[in-house]
């Protein structure tokens, strides 16, 4: 830098400019200086050596001005440090994690409704009471049943007595057909009349009794021990029959009351992560109410179909709790799930946050030149949360951004 200094400098400028010209060059000398700017130090030393000295010496102060310029510029791109920007890429091994997202469900669950359609007259249970199988929960209004019980006990009479007229009868006609005082084919008429009386007592018999199974049919039950849900209807409402208990998810059209029994988590993994689950696979529980507790939970099973929501296929599994205490867990509640896979073979990894997306392709940010961040599209292994695997793209050792720097005019996607 000073044989630049000594090759700009006039040597019959005056003294105090070349003092200036030179204390300046030796106070901002950078190695970085480019080839143009000592192609312009040059002509800018031809001016200074063959003009006035007045107008020299305000050129020289012109040429140390735009000098600096280019100087701080020169020094500005190489005293870039990247450092509090990047890291480095590692190669080691992570702990094999699969994070899955889940729910906390009933083990069982089934929408309670009548037998027979009518008004509902009375719900003996209220949410998140804990009832026993068989348990009365809502009674229906049994007014028109009733009426049509007392309809039924009359015809039932009728029938009784007219069995008991004609059997006498006929008990009283037996001797006189010995005597000859009745034929034979009056008798024998006499016989039919009997068995269609007796006929119409049976069928009024199990007419009555199925009104008065209805009748029972008033009081909804439950049909196993949990706990209430949630309630569809109020007193006075109408519901139509259907089954005694269904899951379906028009149920609660018909139903009166929804019941479960029991609790576990539903994990939903996606289609690459499932064949690293199996059953009796041990698990952690954070629950998003709680995300300072964990609770511990078993893999007992793993749905035969899998399930397509926003075009990610996903499995549901299924989780057992066996922590000890999961009182202040609720039916509803959602968290994370993370399944214990064990330890993955050494590759390179990086920070989770540094993966990026553009053009719907994943990557990273390298460090290009001129210290840019460039992106560098990547092939995404294992994640174990915080870190991820890199199987192609970069190499241990590199530096990657995990945050840009002010100078690259970008923000991370």
């Amino acid at each position: 830098m000073l044989r630049l200094m000594a090759h700009l400098a006039p040597p019959r400028c005056g003294g105090a400019t070349f003092r200036l010209f030179r204390a300046s060059l030796g106070r901002f000398a950078c190695p970085s200086l480019s080839l143009p700017a000592l192609r312009w130090g040059r002509h800018l030393s031809s001016g200074l050596r063959h003009g006035p000295a007045l107008p020299r010496l305000g050129a020289a102060f012109l040429g140390v001005v735009l000098l600096l310029s280019i100087v701080g510029l020169a020094r500005g791109r190489a005293g870039r440090d990247v450092g509090p920007y990047t890291v480095v890429v590692e190669q080691r091994s992570l702990a094999g994690v699969v994070i899955a997202s889940g729910e906390v469900r009933p083990v069982r669950e089934v929408n309670v409704g009548p037998r027979v359609s009518g008004r509902v007259l009375e719900i003996l249970v209220e949410e998140s009471d804990q009832v026993e199988a068989g348990q009365a929960m809502a009674v229906m209004d049994g007014a028109p049943l009733r009426n049509r019980v007392a309809e039924r006990r009359a015809l039932l009479a009728q029938a009784r007595g007219n069995v008991a007229r004609t059997a006498d009868l006929h008990g009283r006609w037996q001797g006189l057909v010995r005597e000859g005082a009745i034929s034979q084919q009056d008798f024998q008429g006499l016989t039919a009349d009997l068995q269609r009386d007796e006929a119409a007592l049976q069928a009024a018999e199990e007419r009555l009794q199925q009104l008065l199974t209805e009748q029972d049919d008033l009081v909804v039950r439950a049909p196993f021990g949990g706990k209430v849900l949630e309630r569809f209807a109020d007193p006075g409402a109408t519901v139509a029959p259907t089954t005694s208990a269904s899951n379906s998810a028009g149920a609660n059209r018909a139903s009166i009351l929804a019941l479960g029994a029991g609790m576990e988590v539903v994990a939903r993994v996606p289609e690459s992560d499932v064949g690293r689950i199996v059953e009796g696979q041990q698990a952690l529980v954070r629950i998003d109410a709680y995300p300072d507790r964990s609770y511990a939970a078993t893999v007992k099973g793993i749905a035969t179909r899998a399930r397509t929501n926003n075009n990610v296929i996903a499995f549901d599994v299924m989780l057992r709790f066996t922590a000890s205490d999961t009182s202040a867990i609720r039916y509803g509640m959602t968290g994370d799930i993370s399944f214990d896979t064990g330890r993955l073979a050494p590759a390179s990894v990086i920070p989770t946050v540094a993966v990026v997306t553009e053009r719907g392709q994943p990557g990273v940010y390298a460090v290009g030149r001129n210290r840019q961040p460039r992106f560098q599209p990547v092939v995404l292994g294992t994640s174990s949360g915080s870190s991820t695997q890199i199987l192609e793209g970069v190499e241990p050792g590199e530096r990657i951004f995990i945050d840009l720097p002010p100078w690259s005019g970008r923000r991370l996607n």
